[in-house]
């Protein structure tokens, strides 16, 4: 971890479970953690528990809705630039897919089920990859899945 100290790492999904486990590890690290999530008030209680040399920026970010992950990832481009990113964020739903009776999950929880899990990873890492580029800076992402 000793390489990453003083970098910069977004985590999706940062506001409890493992998100806050692996945002507060970074942060203890040494890292800088733009950390996102829809409930920013668990972000700021989660910052008040860094013990190590990094800190926890809280922003709120729903990574379902475009622009709130465009912003997150700027947040983090605006204090050094991506170098982790952790897509950890993730929906899940009662019910299955094939339950065509209105038994089973609604349509509409499903497209936001696939939204948020599928593709804000997709965004988030395009995002992260083309700071990482322009940069010309090496840099890890970490995949974290529920489906």
């Amino acid at each position: 971890m000793e390489r990453w100290a003083g970098k910069t790492a977004v985590v999706t999904g940062a506001s409890a479970g493992i998100g806050a486990a692996v945002a507060l590890a970074l942060a203890d690290a040494g890292l800088a953690v733009v950390a996102g999530a829809r409930r920013v008030e668990l972000l700021e209680e989660l910052e008040k528990n860094v013990k190590g040399h990094g800190r926890i920026i809280p922003v709120k970010c729903d990574v379902g809705k475009e622009d709130e992950l465009v912003r997150l990832i700027e947040v983090a481009k605006d204090n050094g630039g991506v170098d982790v990113l952790v897509n950890n964020a993730a929906l899940l739903f009662d019910g299955n897919i094939t339950d065509c009776n209105g038994l089973g999950a609604a349509l509409d929880d499903v497209e936001e089920c696939l939204n948020v899990n599928a593709m804000a990873v997709i965004r988030a890492t395009r995002l992260a990859v083309a700071d990482m580029v322009q940069r010309k800076a090496p840099g890890v992402i970490i995949m974290l899945n529920r489906f």
